[in-house]
């Protein structure tokens, strides 16, 4: 969901770098885990999320002092799946399709999705293969995604089709 940063102030805040900045489903969620991977998780409950200066800043019930929050820093934030809302069809939770295989229209594996850059106009998909790319998430390039083959049907552009 995210990536705790530094503490702020000296009550227990800490600043949330979100995954996809635009998301206020923070709002929504009572218990999160945090930790390095989810092996590691502790579960904490939030007692507040507030949008301050286009930062999140978050605090959790017992951790009340800078120091009890700065071990917190650059940890990841998860939530339960059943906590999120259900998209509407075709639409997907970002973690949801990270290390989907990615397929250019003659059926050639070129890459998995490593990661998606949120951006004003579009996302940006940053797919590793032979080399890294990236590919707008744009219907002329991102033509189908499939669930059950965890794969994403691409048009690549001229200048990655070159490559």
């Amino acid at each position: 969901m995210g990536r705790l940063g530094r503490p702020k102030g000296l009550k227990g805040d800490v600043y949330l770098s979100m995954f996809n900045p635009s998301s206020d489903i923070l709002l929504d969620i009572n218990r999160v885990g945090v930790g390095e991977d989810e092996a590691s998780l502790k579960v904490y409950d939030v007692c507040r999320a507030v949008m301050q200066s286009q930062k999140w800043v978050v605090s959790f019930k017992g951790l009340t002092t800078r120091e009890s929050c700065a071990e917190l820093t650059n940890q990841l934030l998860y939530v339960d799946r059943s906590d999120l809302p259900k998209l509407p069809e075709g639409q997907y939770y970002y973690f949801e399709l990270l290390g989907f295989s990615v397929v250019d229209e003659s059926g050639h594996a070129i890459g998995r999705l490593k990661n998606i850059i949120p951006t004003a106009s579009n996302d940006v998909y940053v797919v590793e293969g032979d080399q890294e790319f990236y590919l707008p998430n744009i219907p002329d390039v991102v033509l189908s995604i499939s669930e059950t083959e965890q794969s994403i049907l691409v048009r690549l552009p001229e200048v990655i089709d070159a490559l």
